[in-house]
């Protein structure tokens, strides 16, 4: 009996191998100060396909459940400038993508 429950959780996806890819990280400003409501939209290059999160109080974000492939990360806030990174996943692998925008009209 022990056998055959050990046998039914070895096959169970509680303990399956993580298959899926996360992308998260922290948006701040120039100075190092978190931006809470932060638009952070990723694109697969392969589909063209978008998932889009917003920043939390705290400036972070997670989009989950991602197909391995390379992926833009686009952030944008009004008032701020833009941040733009290529990054590349793969299967069940979990990045953090963080960025730095820059208050609009400073070089």
């Amino acid at each position: 009996m022990v056998l055959v429950f050990a046998s039914l959780l070895a096959g169970s996806p509680a303990v399956a191998q993580q298959t899926d890819s996360r992308i998260a990280g922290t948006i701040s400003d120039q100075n190092g100060g978190v931006l809470p409501g932060v638009t952070v939209t990723i694109s697969s290059a392969a589909t063209g396909a978008t998932r889009t999160a917003v920043t939390d109080e705290q400036g972070r974000y997670t989009i989950t459940n991602l197909p391995p492939g390379t992926y833009t990360v686009n952030a944008e806030l009004s008032g701020f400038g833009t941040s733009k990174q290529e990054i590349s996943i793969g299967l069940g692998e979990r990045k953090t993508v963080d960025s730095s925008l820059q208050v609009a009209g400073l070089t």
